[in-house]
Formats: structure tokens, C-alpha cells, sequence
């Protein structure tokens, strides 16, 4: 199963949003990924949640809906949710999920059974034909001694509701690295050792399987620090452990007699996937997943531009908050192709300056005092020397790249004024706009970086260079009338 695409209307605080996950690059299929980037509180993991409720079936959807009013938005009488699905064999399924101010769980299960019945019956049919697992931010590693611990909450729900405990509950707990590789190796022997080896040696960076130690039922790692248990690692490393051991677990128990079970197809939900993981590890994480999980559609949420680095184009879309609600802005171009100061400084990521806070407000007050029109007093002279002082030892951008990274900002956003997705106070001329339709959207941004780097700033600056910005575009408009 694979989500070909999903609407919402009216879900907490997202007025509308609709998401396409087919490839759009290929031309065919659906995409791999999509990773949504974007502020605390903006509506990403919103987007999971109603994803793992629409395709969570009438059995599981008592478990983790709660409250349904909580999901409706302010001022709003109901909640829409719409989805389609491809199954393994091409075929597409719709599904819907509709939530009324003041329903009870039992009426939405009679409202809803149209469209509960499509995915109960696929589910009751094959359910790992329909496999989903999703993971939410406090995802944390089990407490193995915890001597003192009560019936888990997750032990009590179904096998669909604990695929998706972490995404909707705090309660929710986790079948962890260690645990999967001692039943597995119990169970399966051999080929079980097989599959543990593989998967943490793909998992865990920097380190390697090196044995199970079966009377402290822990995994030993060979590390640069030597033989280490699991259980002494890093923070970053045991939450990665905890959530990838729940999600192989799953995977082998559902798909037990695959001869790689890590290679079966399944939707995989993970809000903050780069939670607790050093920067180094945030630029490979995509990689990994891919490695390990490699036919599993995967739907991700990030606060980070270093995550997405490894994102292709199409593959990045950036949640931002308007004044009616989130919105869902794909991003323009290849993140992948890009230097990370040139993916924090894009429009729609919004970074003005790579700077320090304390080192950018010096800079703008430096700026200030010398752009004043007229004779500078010897109090602005005495003010910019005490700026340039605490200035001294900053690093600039090196010139050799600022004319570079320049141009790939102003294609970025011509770009999107082009798509629709950025609006901006200066008019474009047809001329222009038709070349930016046919040229700029169909390419990489390296393909023009340098045709374009004399192009003025369009998104800010002075009013009082709008001539000087007209100039600049009618110049590419002669280039491309030549």
C-alpha cells in the first residue's frame, strides 16, 4: 500500500491543505519520500496524525481518536479527512473520514461507514498488504529496569493501534532494539542473525554488530571506543534504536516468512526524525532509511534544513503559518543539488543571514548608520568604529562564493513567482514570465546559477531601487530575446 494523495479540511488548525504524493519528476508512481519542514506548532505533525486516522480502520480508531472535537478547528461544525491509496497491484482506493462538533466515538463509526468499511475490508483481506507504522515525537527508548512498571497502555491495544501508539500517545511504548534481536535470534536462529546484523550495521553509523550477550540481554557494538552495549550509547542513538527496533520488529513479525522482511512495502509516519541526532547524522538519516527500509514510503516532519539535504526534487514541501491557517508549500528546485547555506537562506525557508543574531543586529546597525544621507556625526562616526571593533575576527561569506550563492537566491525566487507559490510587488512582463514557465521551472538551479547572478534582489530592498530591479529582469528578458 502506498498513499497517492490527501486532503484536509477543517483538521485543528489547518483550514485546507491537500498533498499529491505521486512522483511528479518521473512522471509515474508515487514518491518515496516527503519530508515537511517548518516551525514548532505549524501543522506537520497535524498532517501525520490525520493520515494514521484515516487509514487506521473502525478496530483501532476507538484507540487513538480521543476526543473528536479536538480534532475539528475553531468555529468549524465538522473535520474532513480524504485520502487515496494504491494497492500492490495498482489499484487506487478512496477513503474518507468525517468528524461532526458534538459525535460521540460510537456516531462516528455509524457516520463513517462508507469509508471505514473500504479499509476494514482491505485490512480483514490482507492486512500486511496495508502495513503502516508511524512514530511520534516522545518516542523513548523502553525502560528495561524499571522493576516497578505497570501493564503498558500499548499492551493493551490492537496490533494496528500499536503500530501507531507513539504518533497519538505519550503512554505509548516501544518494542526495542534489544528485544527484537533477542526474539529473532531465538526464534529464527541463523537467518534470524542474519537479518540483525544487517539491519544494525545499516542503522547505526559508526559502529557494528558485534555479538548478543544473552545473560545481560543486551546487543554489543563494536565502536572507536571499543565493545559497547547498546544500553551505554548516546542519547541520539538509543531513541534512533528504540523506534527503528519497533519498526523491525513489526516489519519481521508481519512479514515473517518474506525472505527480507525489510524489504516489504508499507507506509512509514515519523514526526521529528531527526529528534536528539547529532548534525553529522542528520545529513545521512535519509540515506539510512533508504538502506535499510528500501521500499517503504516514508512521510516525515523535520525542523531541521539539515535533514533535508539529501531530499530530491519534489520530495520537500515547507508547512508555513498564514493568517488562515498552515499552508503547504512544495519547494522549488533540487535540495540534494544545494549547499546547505543556500537551502537556509531560500525564500521559503526564510533565513535572512547565516550570521549569529548578535553579529547580524551589529551588522544592520553598521548599515544603518552608513546609509544615513548627509554629513555623519561624530557620534555615528564614534557608534560605527565601536560596530566595526566588535566586528573584527567575524568570517564574511568568501567572495569567490557570494556571487554564486546570490544568483541561486534570486532563481530560487523567480522561481517562486513563477510556480505561484511567492507573491512580490514587482510586475513581471509576459515575456518574462513565459521563459520563467518554460525554462527556469524545468531545470536545475545550477543550469542557469550563473547566467543569473547580476539579478537584483526582488523579494526585499529599498522602493528606491524598484528602477534599478526592472532593469535588472529586463536584462534577462533581452538574453533570452537574443
Amino acid at each position: 500500500m502506498y498513499l497517492v494523495s490527501l486532503e484536509l479540511n477543517n483538521v485543528r488548525s489547518i483550514s485546507h491543505i491537500a498533498v499529491d504524493f505521486r512522483d511528479s519528476v518521473a512522471g509515474e508512481g508515487n514518491r518515496r519520500w516527503t519530508i515537511l519542514l517548518g516551525e514548532n506548532g505549524c501543522g506537520k505533525t497535524t498532517i501525520l496524525k490525520s493520515i494514521g486516522l484515516i487509514l487506521a480502520g473502525s478496530e483501532a480508531l476507538p484507540d487513538i481518536l480521543g476526543s473528536p472535537d479536538q480534532w475539528i478547528r475553531n468555529k468549524a461544525d465538522r473535520a474532513e479527512i480524504h485520502a487515496v491509496i494504491s494497492t500492490d497491484d495498482g489499484q487506487e482506493r478512496n477513503l474518507s473520514l468525517v468528524l461532526n462538533r458534538g459525535d460521540g466515538i460510537s456516531n462516528v463509526l455509524m457516520n463513517n461507514v462508507e469509508g471505514l468499511s473500504r479499509i476494514d475490508a482491505a485490512i480483514r483481506k490482507a492486512e500486511r498488504n496495508y502495513f503502516i507504522a508511524g512514530y511520534g515525537a516522545f518516542r523513548s527508548p523502553p525502560d528495561t529496569n524499571n522493576l516497578f512498571a505497570t501493564k503498558s497502555y500499548s499492551s493493551r491495544l490492537g496490533l494496528r493501534s500499536q503500530q501507531l501508539g507513539t504518533l497519538f500517545s505519550k503512554s505509548s511504548e516501544l518494542i526495542g532494539l534489544e528485544q527484537w534481536a533477542m526474539d529473532l535470534d531465538y526464534v529464527r536462529g541463523k537467518k534470524g542473525r542474519s537479518i540483525i546484523v544487517d539491519a544494525i550495521n545499516k542503522l547505526l553509523p559508526g559502529m557494528s554488530f558485534k555479538d548478543i550477550n544473552k545473560s545481560s540481554r543486551s546487543i554489543i557494538l563494536n565502536t572507536q571506543d571499543g565493545d559497547v552495549p547498546l544500553n551505554q550509547l548516546s542519547e541520539g542513538y538509543q531513541v534512533m534504536a528504540a523506534w527503528a527496533g519497533d519498526l523491525l520488529f513489526r516489519m519481521t513479525e508481519t512479514f515473517e516468512d518474506y525472505k527480507n522482511p525489510l524489504d516489504a512495502r508499507g507506509l512509514l509516519l515519523i514526526d521529528e526524525m531527526d529528534l536528539h541526532l547529532h548534525p553529522v547524522w542528520k545529513r545521512s538519516l535519509v540515506e539510512f532509511l533508504n538502506n535499510a527500509f528500501p521500499r517503504l514510503q516514508i512521510v516525515a516532519t523535520t525542523h531541521s534544513p539539515l535533514s533535508v539535504q539529501e531530499c530530491r526534487e519534489g520530495e520537500l514541501y515547507v508547512v508555513r503559518r498564514e493568517e488562515d491557517g498552515p499552508t503547504l508549500v512544495p519547494f522549488i528546485g533540487d535540495p540534494s543539488m544545494m549547499r546547505l547555506s543556500e537551502l537556509f537562506l531560500s525564500p521559503l525557508i526564510g533565513l535572512e543571514t547565516l550570521d549569529s543574531p548578535r553579529v547580524a543586529a551589529l551588522r544592520s546597525q553598521a548599515r544603518s548608520i552608513e546609509l544615513k544621507e548627509g554629513k555623519r556625526s561624530k557620534r555615528d562616526e564614534t557608534a560605527l568604529a565601536g560596530i566595526q571593533q566588535q566586528l573584527q575576527g567575524t568570517t564574511p561569506l568568501p567572495v569567490a562564493e557570494a556571487p554564486d550563492l546570490e544568483g541561486v537566491l534570486q532563481l530560487q525566487r523567480l522561481k517562486a513567482i513563477a510556480s505561484g507559490t511567492q507573491t512580490s510587488d514587482l510586475e513581471l512582463p509576459p515575456s518574462l514570465t513565459a521563459f520563467l514557465a518554460e525554462h527556469l521551472l524545468s531545470k536545475p538551479d545550477g543550469a542557469l546559477r550563473h547566467e543569473i547572478t547580476a539579478l537584483p534582489d526582488i523579494k526585499t530592498g529599498p522602493r528606491a531601487g524598484a528602477k534599478k530591479r526592472t532593469s535588472g529582469v529586463k536584462r534577462l528578458e533581452n538574453k533570452k530575446d537574443s
